[in-house]
């Protein structure tokens, strides 16, 4: 065998389409192979149209040929700024089981992390296509929700860089904070924190506890709203370099030392400085004997939620 896989030309379109559709007819309708590829050949528009919605940066198509016949194919798309689709996986029955397809996805899988992607999902037939869903579940991928209404009756993704894999959504969608203070709960806004805060998004960011050390563990003051400014501004720094900010943290642990919870007005409007009206966090306090150091008198935890 004499394996070539580079991307597609226009001269391999018709012979990629014969691929996928004679593959799928041989599961789908074997009974009936000549007429399912006939009926379905105008429908690939994706193939016919490759350059387009498969063109880069955020895309690729790839073709595997044996001695110059093409024998398999796979692309990647783009679905939103993070996130790929693996499509048109197919490969020719004699030469599957021989580690082609691994290798098309494998390079597929290089181009996305270069593209820039985080994630890739696919969708498949859970039942005529079986055995690719177990190929699927070799390479990692595991079930998410639906992410679109083709007919497919499974979902999957898996991560490209570590991270857990992100909500499911439409390409574009952004993530959504919601921040309530209900009428059957006391008013918190005059005190700086919101009652209850709905967020969806693609991230959680936890942020270790922060104090008032600065880059050579000094702290400038001994003060409660001192120390909480630069408490928060650290938490700040942190949590830029997840590239989120403060409009994103959705809940705070705050933790006072002694006798400063019940002097805790400098606290409040340090709080009350760092967060606009609109995005402030759900938040407890919580009064503590001491913290790791002698010096520190607040120390904050932050959550929050990314796109």
């Amino acid at each position: 065998m004499s394996l070539v896989i580079r991307r597609m030309m226009p001269g391999d379109v018709d012979a990629a389409k014969r691929v996928i559709l004679g593959v799928a007819a041989r599961l789908f309708e074997p009974e009936g192979a000549d007429s399912f590829v006939e009926r379905w050949w105008l429908r690939l528009t994706d193939v016919d149209d490759w350059q387009r919605v498969y063109g880069p940066p955020r895309g690729t198509f790839l073709v595997a040929l044996d001695g110059g016949q093409l024998v398999g194919t796979g692309a990647v798309r783009p679905i939103d700024e993070t996130t790929a689709e693996l499509k048109r996986m197919w490969l020719l029955e004699a030469y599957q089981g021989r580690g082609i397809g691994y290798r098309l996805y494998s390079l597929l899988a290089d181009f996305a992390r270069a593209a820039g992607y985080r994630q890739m999902w696919l969708s498949t037939d859970n039942i005529v296509q079986s055995r690719a869903v177990r190929f699927y579940e070799r390479l990692g991928f595991q079930p998410i929700e639906p992410y679109s209404d083709d007919g497919d009756t499974l979902f999957m993704g898996r991560s490209l860089d570590g991270l857990p894999i992100g909500r499911p959504s439409a390409a574009g969608e952004s993530m959504s904070t919601t921040r309530i203070n209900p009428p059957t709960l006391w008013d918190s806004a005059p005190v700086g924190f919101s009652q209850v805060v709905v967020a969806e998004g693609r991230r959680t960011v936890y942020c270790a506890g922060q104090v008032a050390w600065d880059t050579e563990r000094q702290i400038g003051s001994d003060d409660l709203g001192q120390q909480a400014r630069l408490a928060l501004a650290n938490v700040e720094r942190a949590l830029a370099a997840a590239g989120g900010s403060l409009r994103d943290v959705v809940s705070l642990r705050v933790y006072i030392v002694g006798d400063h919870i019940r002097q805790a007005t400098p606290l409040r409007e340090a709080l009350q400085a760092a967060f606009d009206d609109d995005a402030r966090p759900a938040m407890t306090w919580i009064g503590v004997a001491a913290l790791a150091n002698p010096d520190f008198v607040v120390e904050i935890e932050a959550t929050a939620v990314l796109e």
